[in-house]
């Protein structure tokens, strides 16, 4: 039940609220950087690639990779910087299998975050709203470990964090609205 209240909510957010499309902005030519990512590394390697690039190797001696991070530190510091999730062969953005995969990992966190209420209720019966409270924390938790440290570490944009944050917090509040209908 927490699942589908959580995969629910997720398509209330993104579907019919829209509330990340407006953090999500469009470059106003696309042609010259799809040319530029289909170019990039030459060998069609879908993976996720930092510009400015990060030249490192398991084999490089140690003074040479503090010279690579000092050069890429600068370079960023420049800018532009960038994060790119590269597929050069492209997604099948018409398929609708993520949207049930989805709903699968919806439902795993779930039952994750039952059995989390369940130990927590093992001490004596909690309140319906204080069961809610727990499963309401992990989405808290799920903020601060997942967009907030990108926010931090990777640069995210401060409106997609602030967006990814509410969505973790509500989606979790309302996946426990129904998990602690359940677990007492």
């Amino acid at each position: 039940l927490g699942g589908i209240a959580a995969w629910t909510w997720g398509a209330i957010v993104w579907v019919a609220l829209g509330l990340h499309l407006p953090s999500i902005n469009s470059f106003s030519d696309p042609a010259p950087i799809k040319a530029a990512l289909s170019a990039a590394d030459g060998q069609g390697t879908s993976g996720m690639y930092w510009v400015p690039s990060l030249k490192h190797s398991a084999d490089m001696a140690e003074e040479d990779q503090v010279a690579a991070q000092e050069a890429w530190m600068d370079e960023a510091t420049e800018g532009p910087y960038a994060i790119v999730y590269l597929h050069p062969e492209g997604v099948n953005a018409h398929s609708m299998h993520y949207l049930w995969k989805g709903l699968l990992l919806e439902i795993l966190a779930a039952t994750l975050a039952a059995w989390i209420l369940a130990l927590a209720c093992a001490c004596g019966p909690l309140p319906y709203m204080k069961r809610v409270a727990v499963v309401a924390t992990l989405g808290v938790f799920s903020a601060i470990i997942a967009p907030i440290l990108g926010w931090n570490y990777m640069h995210f944009p401060g409106e997609w964090t602030l967006n990814l944050v509410f969505d973790h917090v509500t989606t979790w509040a309302v996946a426990g609205l129904a998990i602690a209908w359940r677990i007492r």
